[in-house]
């Protein structure tokens, strides 16, 4: 709609989209269609992704204080739900340990190969061009599918999948992947921005905070959600892990898992679906 009244390309609002809901993924999906169709232009769409990923990171944590306020949320009435103890058996030996990280790691490398080829399988969808899951969504549903059963199978530890090895290969890869469209979309983007570029500031700032504030509000005044999910739900639906960060420093209590729980429940989804919507921009201008 957004394109539609302002004349603006959809190659340049799937990087404002993108960017808006801080979504990475779909980012390099809508590259990769570009790259595919010869529609519009990926530096273009790094451009606009960088000038309105502040706004999908900050937006989120400002429209769950907003709510807050509208709705005169009081924090010691929420519930907290109670997290039961759970207690790991230790590791015999550290060479024990060392043997199950390696293999655990292999695992992981291996599923990112075969998710890799499941993002390059071409899904019909009616358009001149099939969406991909890309190098984002396929690796995404074997990584789901790899720590549901592998935990349970015994083929990868639970020291990959809670500990610090999953935090230091997530950061590299998001700080390398970052670091790239940075450096494409650095050299212009003063001038993107004087060029007409802060109006995708503005475009930015209702794609991120309008439907968190319309879906929120209702939530909290008709639905009575609780406060501490309704934060997580918005973190998840953004895909904005500071946003995450934020409701945990909000909620103040090592036990209270409510935001983490509601957001890791909407976050897979929303991936997915973040990842469709900016090809399918793409693609619709293709036509």
């Amino acid at each position: 709609m957004i394109s539609k009244i302002s004349g603006e390309s959809l190659d340049v609002m799937a990087g404002v989209y993108s960017g808006a809901i801080s979504s990475t993924p779909g980012m390099s999906a809508a590259q990769q269609a570009v790259s595919h169709t010869g529609i519009g232009s990926a530096d273009v769409i790094a451009n606009s992704y960088a000038v309105t990923y502040p706004i999908g990171v900050i937006g989120p944590i400002v429209c769950c204080i907003l709510i807050r306020r509208i709705c005169k949320v009081k924090l010691e009435q929420e519930y907290i739900m109670p997290v039961e103890s759970v207690t790991c058996e230790p590791l015999n030996t550290v060479g024990s340990q060392d043997n199950t990280v390696g293999k655990s790691l292999l695992v992981v490398f291996w599923g990112i190969c075969l998710g890799g080829a499941i993002g390059s399988i071409a899904i019909p969808v009616g358009l001149n061009v099939p969406l991909k899951l890309g190098l984002a969504g396929g690796p995404l549903i074997i990584a789901i599918l790899t720590g549901h059963f592998g935990t349970r199978l015994g083929f990868i530890d639970h020291i990959i999948t809670s500990g610090t090895s999953m935090t230091m290969l997530r950061e590299l890869g998001i700080s390398l992947f970052l670091s790239s469209v940075g450096l494409s979309a650095g050299s212009s983007f003063i001038q993107t921005i004087v060029n007409g570029g802060y109006m995708w500031i503005l475009y930015g700032i209702a794609i991120t905070m309008l439907p968190l504030l319309i879906v929120g509000l209702f939530a909290r005044r008709h639905l009575r959600i609780n406060y501490y999910i309704l934060m997580g739900l918005a973190g998840g639906a953004s895909t904005d892990t500071p946003a995450l960060a934020y409701a945990n420093s909000v909620a103040n209590n090592p036990t209270n898992s409510l935001p983490a729980s509601s957001y890791a429940t909407v976050y897979p989804l929303t991936v997915f679906m973040r990842i469709f919507t900016a090809q399918m921009m793409v693609m619709i201008a293709a036509m």
